[in-house]
Formats: structure tokens, sequence, C-alpha cells
């Protein structure tokens, strides 16, 4: 985590960024409220586990 910003770094993988900020403005909002959650080592309120996933670290 960083010192400065106090939130966990986020990796964007291939295209994800670009396809993510092309999505509907309200997508875009609402998720990027979830990421930040999950920056700040939180657990947004709507989160679920992935269903057959034994383990998934963030």
């Amino acid at each position: 985590m960083s010192e400065a910003s106090g939130l966990r770094p986020l990796l964007w993988v291939a295209s994800s960024k670009r396809d993510f900020i092309e999505m509907p403005d309200d997508v875009v909002g609402d998720f990027g409220h979830w990421l930040l959650q999950v920056q700040k080592g939180k657990i947004p309120k709507n989160a679920e586990p992935l269903k057959g996933a034994e383990e998934l670290r963030l």
C-alpha cells in the first residue's frame, strides 16, 4: 500500500482501463466507487464471493 496515498495500487491489464472508461457513465461511477473502496482495504457493501472460487486474495 502506498504510504503517500494510503491506497492499494490498481493494476489495469491490457485494454481493461480503456474498456472501463468506455462504459456508460453510471456504470463507471458505480464501479469506480467500488474500486476505491477495495483500494482503501474495505469490502463494498454489495460484494459477493465468486461462486466456485476457493480463495481470492486482493
